[in-house]
């Protein structure tokens, strides 16, 4: 497995992409538990699959509470449902592998923290692999 699964599998974990409704298109959604102004240490925990393990990292929150979606990812049904996003059909390729993606995160605003799954696929350049992880995110 090659680096940019690592970075691109972490960067869609608590990705606050959304809409309204799935696959709409609409603007960024602002997750209501999510800390304003904040930034999450996210850490993902793999509990089945062949890829590789994926980095701790930073996930920084917006003054409105948007949590940005990594530029080099699309995603084609997004969604926000009070404190839970999800992301299905998350795509992005890097040094010729193809990767997809579904998260689905929930933050807990009495906790502070956020907790989910992220399952991904990658394909191509000699790399084949699925992955589930259970993702954590705190303040930092």
């Amino acid at each position: 497995m090659n680096r940019s699964l690592l970075l691109a599998v972490a960067a869609t974990a608590v990705a606050g992409c959304g809409s309204s409704t799935p696959g709409d298109g609409g603007p960024p959604n602002i997750n209501p538990c999510a800390t304003p102004d904040a930034s999450y240490v996210e850490t993902l925990t793999q509990t089945a699959g062949t890829c590789d393990a994926a980095p701790t990292r930073i996930v920084p929150v917006a003054q409105d509470g948007e949590i940005a979606l990594d530029p080099s990812v699309t995603c084609a049904n997004r969604y926000q449902n009070g404190c839970t996003e999800w992301d299905s059909a998350c795509t992005w390729t890097s040094d010729g592998v193809s990767y997809s993606a579904t998260t689905v995160v929930t933050f807990d605003p009495d906790a502070g923290s956020a907790s989910g799954i992220l399952d991904v696929s990658a394909e191509g350049n000699g790399v084949t692999c699925t992955g589930l992880w259970g993702v954590t995110a705190v303040p930092q």
